[in-house]
């Protein structure tokens, strides 16, 4: 069940200054439809997403983040692809930078899970569908040109990208250390990248 389809400017505006509100006003899977994830998560998530709101605000501004990066890591089942998705759609909906976001996993099959859950939270969130283009290996802003590039190490990523962000999904099951390697030599390339692994 999709929830409204426009924000106030008012609203707008609080949420590109704090990400903790746009995350805990969303409606995601898993939880009641209509009910908003602040009623519903775990102080796990909050403490997560309280850590990395401050770098996000960085990077959305093109400034040195207060860390360079995040290590989370949770057992199956812990939200550990939905939160990242949430706080990647969040840099989406909130930048005016043509930001470059790159998510690498093993297969396609993991890439897809955090793709998944994107797209999920964006149906449940109507608002956000104007906003962007959801394309198999992509989803692009349309106004800034920000995108997430999901990227597989069957695929082999390419050197020389200058990601915002670089997001190593399941570094444990990656069986590449060429692949993983090439994302955090071209992380190092910007000096406002954050790394999520």
């Amino acid at each position: 069940m999709p929830t409204q389809k426009t924000l106030s400017k008012a609203t707008i505006q609080t949420y590109r200054s704090d990400p903790v509100k746009f995350w805990g006003d969303l409606n995601v899977p898993g939880i009641p439809p209509g009910a908003k994830l602040a009623a519903h998560w775990a102080d796990f998530q909050v403490e997560a997403f309280r850590r990395v709101a401050p770098c996000l605000l960085a990077v959305a501004k093109g400034e040195p983040p207060p860390l360079r990066g995040m290590w989370l890591e949770r057992t199956k089942g812990a939200s550990k692809d939905s939160d990242v998705g949430l706080m990647l759609l969040w840099l989406l909906m909130s930048t005016d930078r043509p930001l470059l976001i790159e998510v690498g996993a093993d297969n396609q099959e993991q890439a897809a899970e955090t793709r998944s859950a994107m797209v999920d939270t964006i149906r449940l969130n109507g608002y956000m569908e104007p906003y962007l283009d959801l394309l198999v290996a992509k989803i692009i802003r349309k106004k800034t040109k920000a995108e997430v590039k999901f990227l597989t190490a069957d695929a082999m990523g390419k050197h020389g990208s200058r990601p915002d962000v670089s997001v190593c999904n399941e570094l444990s099951h990656v069986g590449s250390e060429d692949f993983m390697s090439t994302m955090m030599d071209n992380a190092t390339k910007v000096p406002w990248n954050f790394a999520i692994i």
